[in-house]
């Protein structure tokens, strides 16, 4: 057989594939290589200048100056060659353990609304939904700089009032809103805005009488935001308390009383863990409050305060006096005027004061050991809002009472 160059060509292509395969190899590592090469060459040409402290030349000149002078040149960037500095950014610290209650920890709306404010003390306007429940709910959170060592507070107003009330500054608290001297004092604070209050996206004042479970889904949901912020170790939610001013009492005791409210799985109880009511009404939806309080008293501390000429409040407070007497830590006080709820607050000495008293001996100290929870009913943030604390103008003076 007579063998030529076109005899092995025939061999190599037609019988031994594998030859192929490394043939082919052999060409795509070459290309690698002098690809790595080329690339490595590219950096080398771009590496930055070091200085020589050996560069000077023969008149005693330093050849490092041009070179800094150079590397200056190209930082320097907008107006007459000013250096423009990044602008530094927060990023939310998140312990590992968060996310396994809560994988979706990774982006939070509050701390992308706050990056920008001052180092000052501040609040966020919040309007958020659940898909369990009908209807959005709006308030204000006043957080704390305590982490899992924080103690939630709940804020509740009278149903003809709004949120503001607990902001107006108190003479009993060196002329500081409620909320912003709880949350001085380490508390997060968080004001529910009840649906039928004066802000424009709010049902008429008359529609909360006709449907009270609006208003305990306001609750409830202000309750979900704040096992969200528990997820991302902001505070601790065992330690929860609730006040509540007129008959915002009567809803807070209602929601407390409710089947699954405050509550973030089925193993576990209630988290209110201290719940005080000022100027509480005797009932409110047909329903009497005594036997709410009957049942809450035996679970959780209780403080009841109400003026004594206020008479239906004065006799909630005497009514569930003998009650509270045997429950440790619970405590009522029954003022000499008739100033009730709001004003009662504002205006009569020492009763905002006893207030923040009762929730440092009750629930500020629990010790309770924070521990993350599982979320099934996350929130969806419809506007996130941060501002300064400013107080509002004060109104003008109540008429004293005497």
């Amino acid at each position: 057989m007579k063998i030529n160059k076109y005899t092995i060509l025939h061999i190599i292509f037609q019988g031994n594939s594998i030859s192929i395969m490394i043939f082919s190899a052999a060409i795509t590592i070459a290309l690698g290589a002098g690809l790595n090469a080329a690339t490595y060459q590219d950096d080398a040409k771009v590496e930055k200048r070091k200085n020589n402290p050996n560069l000077i030349d023969k008149n005693g000149k330093d050849l490092n100056a041009g070179a800094a002078a150079d590397h200056v040149d190209k930082k320097a960037k907008g107006r007459a060659g000013v250096t423009k500095k990044k602008a530094a950014f927060r990023v939310p610290t998140i312990p590992p353990q968060n996310l396994k209650a809560n994988p979706n920890l990774f982006f939070d709306p509050l701390l992308a609304a706050s990056a920008n404010l001052p180092r000052t003390p501040f609040h966020f306007r919040i309007r958020a939904r659940s898909s369990e429940m009908r209807g959005g709910a709006t308030f204000s959170y006043y957080p704390s700089r305590l982490g899992t060592k924080t103690s939630p507070i709940i804020m509740i107003h009278e149903r003809s009032q709004s949120p503001i009330d607990f902001e107006t500054p108190i003479k009993d608290l060196n002329e500081t809103g409620l909320a912003q001297s709880m949350q001085k004092a380490g508390y997060a604070v968080l004001v529910v805005d009840l649906r039928g209050s004066d802000f424009e996206f709010r049902q008429p004042i008359g529609a909360i009488e006709r449907e009270p479970t609006s208003a305990l889904s306001d609750l409830q949901i202000a309750y979900l935001f704040l096992l969200d912020r528990h997820n991302r170790a902001e505070l601790n939610l065992s330690n929860l308390g609730v006040l509540a001013l007129g008959d915002g009492c009567n809803l807070a005791v209602a929601w407390a009383s409710a089947r699954g409210a405050a509550v973030s799985s089925a193993d576990r109880g209630s988290d209110i863990a201290s719940m005080a009511l000022i100027s509480p009404r005797p009932d409110l939806f047909g329903s009497r409050i005594q036997i709410a309080l009957a049942s809450l008293a035996a679970r959780i501390p209780l403080f009841l305060a109400a003026g004594e000429r206020d008479a239906p409040s004065a006799q909630v407070v005497r009514d569930t006096r003998n009650l509270l007497a045997r429950i440790p830590q619970s405590k009522t006080e029954i003022f000499p005027t008739s100033l009730q709820a709001y004003k009662l607050m504002r205006l009569w000495p020492k009763v905002a004061s006893a207030t923040t008293k009762f929730f440092d001996s009750t629930t500020k100290f629990r010790g309770v050991d924070w521990e993350p929870r599982y979320n099934l009913s996350p929130l969806d943030y419809q506007s996130v809002e941060a501002t300064p604390n400013i107080p509002p103008k004060t109104p003008a003076a109540f008429p004293e009472a005497k």
